[in-house]
């Protein structure tokens, strides 16, 4: 009910199509199917409900994607949160 309870809080804010489950909540038999009725209760519109197919392993590949994203976009626009520093070294600020 927790899950159906936060979905629901989502969903009142981006209205989406459809809700994927990911991780341990979205693997685990039944849960997926639970958490829909849950929010029935809860919610005044029910989005279409999928089991993530990258399993309990969604939110770090999720992550890493996003970090490596990052990284390698940072040398094409700057390495934001770096000083600058003078030929002398000295931080002359952002």
């Amino acid at each position: 009910m927790l899950v159906a309870k936060a979905i629901t809080a989502i969903i009142a804010v981006i209205d989406p199509e459809m809700v994927v489950l990911g991780g341990g909540i979205g693997r685990a038999p039944g849960s997926a199917e639970a958490v829909a009725r849950s929010l029935e209760t809860v919610s005044p519109f029910v989005p279409e409900f999928r089991v993530s197919a990258r399993g309990e392993d969604a939110v770090v590949d999720g992550s890493l994607a996003a970090g490596l994203e990052r990284a390698w976009s940072a040398p094409r626009r700057g390495w934001s949160g770096a000083s600058r520093a003078d030929p002398r070294g000295r931080d002359i600020g952002r």
